[in-house]
């Protein structure tokens, strides 16, 4: 596969690790003594030509500013790396950067189809589905069991049938956002997997936001439990 940065689109919605490129293999110690890597972690929220735009709840990600800096993701298919040059445009969490991409990194790994990240999340969805001819469209309330920026599993969604479009309203914390739909898989027990058409950027944006929120969340509470 060629390496270029419109393959880099498999990126958009990953939690990635961003490191500086001269320090690409070190590591320090953290609070508790133990080995952790030098970097900061943040989701890709787009890649657009030549720039890709990240956040993170992370503050050392503003201490890369200028830096020549490596984003790569880890993968059961491949490693996605790529190395750019930091600019921070916000100085307040969620701190929002672009790169500067340069090239890819060499030796790079790029996956050969788009791959989201999907999280369990459980919020409020309105499903419309339009009407025959005539007829109004139907609206049904269901619930997300995970979600994703390519689709979401919903439950209590009876009536549903694959093949189905619909338009998907997603209740998300930091506002509702609407996006048209393919239902891909329906059961009789009201699931159904959805899969997003042509979402908008700014809901695309939302809902990799709260993948991000989520991931972190989970990442949190994890680390607050204690060692068994």
């Amino acid at each position: 596969m060629p390496e270029s940065t419109t393959s880099l689109d498999a990126l958009v919605g990953s939690l990635v690790r961003v490191r500086p490129a001269a320090k690409l293999y070190e590591r320090r110690e953290d609070s508790t003594g133990r080995t952790a890597p030098a970097l900061a972690e943040a989701v890709v929220e787009a890649v657009t030509g030549k720039a890709m735009r990240l956040s993170s709840d992370n503050r050392q990600i503003l201490d890369l500013q200028d830096q020549l800096v490596v984003v790569e993701r880890p993968g059961s298919s491949a490693l996605i790396r790529a190395s750019g040059t930091l600019e921070a445009l916000s100085t307040e969490a969620p701190y929002v950067v672009i790169i500067r991409l340069v090239s890819p990194l060499d030796p790079v790994e790029l996956v050969q189809r788009r791959e989201w990240v999907r999280v369990k999340t459980r919020i409020d969805v309105v499903v419309q589905v339009e009407g025959a001819s005539d007829a109004p469209p139907t609206r049904m309330g269901a619930i997300t069991e995970d979600l994703s920026g390519g689709g979401v599993r919903l439950s209590h969604a009876t009536g549903l049938r694959t093949g189905e479009r619909v338009q998907v309203e997603l209740m998300l914390p930091r506002g509702s956002v609407t996006l048209n739909a393919e239902v891909v898989h329906a059961t009789g027990s009201g699931v159904a997997r959805l899969k997003f058409h042509s979402a908008p950027e700014g809901a695309l944006r939302q809902i990799t936001r709260h993948v991000f929120d989520t991931q972190m969340e989970l990442r949190r509470q994890a680390r607050a439990r204690p060692p068994t």
